[in-house]
This record gives structure tokens, sequence and C-alpha cells, in this order.
């Protein structure tokens, strides 16, 4: 027999079954593969993948039986567990009492993103929504303040280009509240206060979470970064909602965190029915195969400088895309991945801006964001900077120059495409599949030392995944002819 007693904060487990000393069979199962890159010893410029196993539990001493504290979000995933091995269990409900909804409060939604919200809220406890991009995520978390009224709420949300912008937004969608900030350039009310604070994910060590009740988190897939760990547990008497487009996909395994941080998906509308609904706007992917010849290669970081940062080939391909398949009038934005290759692909994309944080100031900065806003920027070579978390209206084009696997940032990159706008039938995005010379084993997990260009064709295949499994319409072509733009 096992007992979960959830609390707000933490969910204790107790193992009648088990003896204080001896590792409960919850354990294993909570726990998780952490992966990082880390720089090889004897040669530096090398980062080798290094895998450690991370418990999610921690063991409560001092009791009779195994007790266990682990985190509240954990619970669906325990209670799965035991029903597989057939272990009986009660759930003992000990949270902090939570008001209803005042859904007479909510407002300001268009299709069926009313009903999605009144989905998400009927469980009545700390999970995530997700919903794709551009489908109204700011409408539900405006509507998730305005249904909770005197509950002391706090939004965080990754980075900070775009936090003075959400907190207009917000005081313009909720008259009469109050709403302070706590990030680097804050403008306005400041420090936390008894009603809305909006604060970066990094400044959430800087609030007292004694006084919070609601905890809201944009991009909850950001979340899990170990520096922002520490600041989510001390939230131990709050409601936790996430909202965003992706929960699942993060290098470093840590995706079972995310849901032990937050808890877990509560509701979910997939890209195809958003699509479906004419929430937002189809996205047509069109994978560019590029044949090369195999060389010895035992680096992972080579291979990627050789066959994309710095390959004159692929530049080239870029240019092409750019000046002669994307009308001249449409906005366009390529990812790259280092401002090296940034500067190359400037030499070829006619008319191009970059768009780099290390070289931008503050000033700089905002200019160049309200201006790829407003469209008159067509030509944008970025990095990361603009991969989440920012909405260009007129974005018609994505270039993936920046490669990557199937990672978070394989839905957010052409997740800036989905939003619909007079004569835009679909969202374009191209990208690039590397195929090797003369290889006939496609078991490519099983390359040598000396073939770290494997690296690049698997991350190619797996980020080709994740946009067939997202929704997208993915279409192979070996020629630049065999794409059309309607």
């Amino acid at each position: 027999m096992i007992t979960f007693n959830l609390r707000s904060g933490e969910l204790i487990i107790v193992d009648h079954d088990t003896p204080a000393g001896v590792e409960s069979p919850l354990e294993a199962p909570l726990s998780y593969i952490h992966k990082s890159l880390v720089p090889n010893k004897s040669k530096p410029w090398i980062k080798d993948t290094v895998k450690e196993r991370v418990p999610l539990t921690r063991n409560l001493p001092g009791q009779p039986c195994r007790t266990l504290v682990a985190y509240q979000g954990l619970l669906d995933r325990c209670i799965e567990f035991c029903a597989k091995k057939r272990i009986k269990y009660e759930v003992v409900d000990q949270r902090d009492p939570f008001p209803p909804p005042q859904m007479h409060l909510a407002k300001g939604f268009r299709g069926k993103q009313f009903s999605s919200f009144i989905q998400m809220l009927k469980h009545n406890r700390s999970g995530i929504g997700k919903f794709p991009t551009r489908w109204g995520k700011s409408t539900i978390l405006a509507n998730l303040m305005r249904v909770f009224p005197g509950v002391p709420t706090v939004l965080a949300a990754p980075g900070v280009d775009l936090m003075n912008q959400i907190v207009a937004e917000l005081r313009i969608a909720l008259p009469g509240r109050t709403i302070s900030s706590v990030f680097s350039g804050s403008k306005g009310l400041k420090g936390q206060c008894d009603d809305i604070t909006v604060c970066s994910l990094d400044s959430l060590d800087k609030l007292n979470p004694e006084d919070v009740r609601l905890l809201l988190i944009d991009e909850p897939h950001a979340i899990a970064a170990p520096s922002r760990i520490l600041g989510m547990q001390a939230f131990r008497h709050a409601r936790i909602i996430g909202v965003g487009a992706t929960t699942t996909g993060r290098f470093d395994g840590a995706d079972i965190l995310v849901e032990g941080l937050i808890g877990p998906v509560l509701y979910e509308k997939t890209f195809r029915e958003a699509v479906a609904e004419g929430a937002i706007c189809p996205i047509r992917v069109y994978v560019v195969t590029i044949p090369f010849d195999m060389w010895p290669c035992s680096d992972r970081d080579t291979a990627y400088r050789r066959l994309l940062y710095h390959n004159p080939e692929f530049n080239r391909l870029i240019e092409v895309i750019s000046s002669q398949i994307i009308p001249q009038d449409w906005q366009t934005l390529i990812f790259a991945d280092q401002q090296k290759q940034i500067d190359l692909i400037k030499l070829c994309v006619e008319d191009g801006v970059t768009a780099i944080a290390s070289r931008m100031g503050a000033t700089e900065r905002k200019e160049k964001f309200e201006a790829m806003k407003a469209g008159t920027i067509k030509r944008c070579i970025a990095t990361n900077i603009y991969s989440t978390g920012v909405t260009f209206p007129d974005l018609r084009c994505v270039i993936n120059a920046a490669g990557g696997g199937g990672s978070i940032t394989g839905t957010q990159k052409p997740g800036r495409l989905a939003q619909i706008r007079p004569g835009k039938k679909a969202g374009y995005l191209f990208d690039f599949q590397f195929v090797p010379k003369g290889w006939d084993d496609r078991d490519f997990k099983k390359y040598g030392p000396n073939d770290k260009w494997c690296s690049v064709v698997i991350d190619c295949q797996n980020r080709i995944r994740v946009y067939r499994e997202t929704g997208f319409d993915v279409r192979t072509v070996t020629s630049l002819n065999q794409i059309t733009i309607d």
C-alpha cells in the first residue's frame, strides 16, 4: 500500500510495504537520464556527451517505512506506475485551499478558445495548457488572471526582451488591476505587489514566494534550466499553471522535470486541430536534400562547421532560396547558429539585416524588433533571439540554416509562421537534409568515432520527424525547381 499526500508544493510518498532503509519501487521511474555536452579533458575543443541518472525524489529520514519527497506534478506518473504494477494506493489531498474560477469574468475569446479554457481549468489542479504557437496563449493567460481576482499572482516568462511589452499589454487587457514588474529594465510600478507581478523566469528568486497563490508560467519547457529549479521549488503554496506550445523535447532530457515542477498536460490543442478550426495557418515544409562526400571526422562541431556553418555551397543555396524562390516582399527570417555563419550568410542575402543579441545594445535591439514587428525588414538573419516568444504578424517564410535536432526549437521556430493574415494560404519553412553519398546502411546510430558527420544527419532526421509529428505539410525535394509557392 502506498499513500500519496498531495500538497501544493510537494508530493509525500509513503510506501507502507517498504522498510525505511530499502529503495521503493517508485524511485527508479521517478528519475531521468540527464544529458549534457562537456569539453573533453584531453581535447578541450571537442565536446563529449555525458549522461547521468538524476533522481527526482529524496528520502525523508526518521520514518517507520520508506517515505519520499517528490515534485507535486509527478502524482499522475506515480498513479500510472501503481496501476501497471497492481500496487494498492490512496491519494490524500492536502493542498492549500484555492478559490474556484469566476468564469463570468472571462472574455475576449475567439473560435474554440473558451471551450479549451474550460477544459484546462476543470481539473482544479496545477498543470499545463498546451496550445500551438499563434493560437492565443496571451488570451489564455489574461483570462487566467481575470477569473481569479484577488488572488496574488505572478506571471513568469523567459528572457527580458518582451517583458515590458507583456506588462503593457496586460495593463490594457486588465484595466483596474495593479500590475508591477520584477526584471531588468522594467518600467512603471516595480517590485512585487499583492495583485499581478510580471517577472522573468530568472527573477523568481527575487520574489517572496510565500505571498503567491497563483503562479503562471509562460513557455513552461524553459523552467527546467538548472538555474531556475530552486526558484520554482520555493512556491510551496501556489497553484501553478503553465501555458505554451511545447512541453517535451529538451536536449538535456529533463522533460519529466517540467512535469514535476508544474504538473501534467491538462489540456492540449494540437496543431492539426487548430488548423482545421481555422485558428492558425498551415505550415508547409520544404526539405532540400544535400548529398555530401563522407570524410574522417571525430568531432560533431567540426562536422557542423564543414556542412553548415562555413559551407559556401550551403550559403549559396540559401541565397537562391531567398532571392529567387521566396517573393522579395515576403518577410523572411533566416535562423543561423553562429555569428561567423551569420556574417557569411549576410554577404549572400541582399538587404539582409542581422540580429545577434551580443552585438546589439538595448536601443538597437528594440529598433530591430519593432521593425520586424512592423514588417519593414524583409530579410532578417538571426540567432535564436527570435525563436520563441516573439510575434511578427507579416512573417511568411523561415529558412533554418542552424540545423539542430528534434528538440523544442524544432516546433518553436516554424511556429512563428502560423499567424493568419489576409491573402496568406500557408507559412513556408525551408530546411535541409544532409545525405552521405554511397551510404548503404541507414542505421546511422551505429557510426564510428571518425564518422561524426552522422550527428548532423541524425539531427536532420529527428528534426524532420518532429515536423511530421506536429502536423506540418512536409515535402522532400532534390531540386529547388520542385518548390512551388502559392
